[in-house]
């Protein structure tokens, strides 16, 4: 039989997490496809791998003696992708759009001109597909607010991964300059709206509340959005002030929204380092590595060439 790698990361995925749902969040499946890979290679081996035992999925003792064997199978599938693109000299980074647009293109364009040798391929994506990227040896190095909890901890020791704090992205107060403008109309004690979403935490929100209160002259009403596009829109039109990270000012129509002030280098956002422990990372990707470490202190957004803070 063929044995297919989509049925052997479903199993390990399962005996792992010891739930069909679970695993199937982990691999960006869903669960029927999870739970048919696992009893596809069941079938071809002819061996029965994992049961269920109240509301957990178990692995029997077939499964318990076939699962180091099969770890250790898709690390080796694993290295030898890694090893064709560093024969290329290929390097596979992914990010966020905004990190991506902000940061890492520059970065990548630097590092080209000093490394003509290594072909730097940038993907986008949120923190869950980064993760998920990272574990099937799709992407080298993501790079993103991914956060310590998004990865269960077998996750680290399983797929050897390693995730490190790089910068942080600041955040910025802006507003429409018609609305701006138009600042000192209407009644002094009518509260003007600043929108954010929920990334935001109460620091911040106090000190943009405060700035509001002290520069215009009027009480604060914070609003939470559903998204940082939803906050844009209500900037754009002209229904209040809005909290935004620096790093998204690439994307910002500057007719229609202007910075006001920044949050006194408030950090709201750590973007993190996800990748292999480097021992199993090629050359290439071990140079670029060190190359986005030893560089982070000059990481700067375009917009207004603002500096974003590096984490020690």
């Amino acid at each position: 039989m063929d044995i297919l790698l989509p049925q052997l990361r479903a199993f390990v995925a399962v005996s792992r997490l010891g739930s069909y749902a679970r695993a199937a969040e982990e691999l960006s499946y869903s669960e029927p496809a999870v739970y048919l890979q696992v009893k596809s290679l069941e079938k071809g081996l002819g061996l029965r791998l994992v049961r269920r035992q109240r509301k957990q999925v178990v692995l029997t003792s077939e499964g318990e003696e076939l699962l180091p064997r099969v770890v250790e199978m898709l690390d080796r599938a694993d290295l030898v992708a890694q090893a064709a693109r560093g024969l290329r000299g290929r390097i596979v980074v992914a990010s966020g759009p905004n990190t991506a647009v902000s940061w890492i293109m520059p970065i990548i364009a630097r590092y080209q001109r000093q490394f003509p040798q290594h072909e730097v391929e940038l993907h986008a994506g949120d923190a869950p597909g980064l993760v998920r990227d990272v574990i099937l040896g799709n992407v080298d190095i993501a790079i993103g607010g991914i956060r310590r909890e998004q990865i269960r901890d077998q996750s680290f020791t399983t797929h050897r991964l390693v995730l490190v704090p790089w910068v942080e992205d600041e955040w910025a107060v802006f507003g429409s300059p018609g609305l701006l403008e138009r600042r000192a109309s209407g009644l002094p004690g009518e509260p003007l709206r600043v929108f954010h979403y929920p990334r935001f935490t109460r620091r911040p929100l106090e000190e943009a509340g405060r700035y509001v209160k002290e520069r215009l002259g009027r009480p604060v009403t914070l609003v939470e959005m559903g998204s940082l596009d939803l906050v844009r829109g209500a900037i754009v039109n002209e229904l209040g002030l809005g909290i935004i990270p620096i790093s998204a000012a690439p994307f910002l129509d500057t007719t229609r929204i202007a910075p006001v002030c920044d949050l006194g280098g408030y950090a709201g956002l750590t973007l993190r380092l996800l990748h292999r422990r480097p021992r199993l990372l090629t050359p290439p990707v071990r140079c670029f590595l060190s190359y986005l470490i030893q560089g982070r202190g000059r990481v700067r957004a375009e917009a207004g060439g603002q500096p974003a803070r590096a984490l020690r």
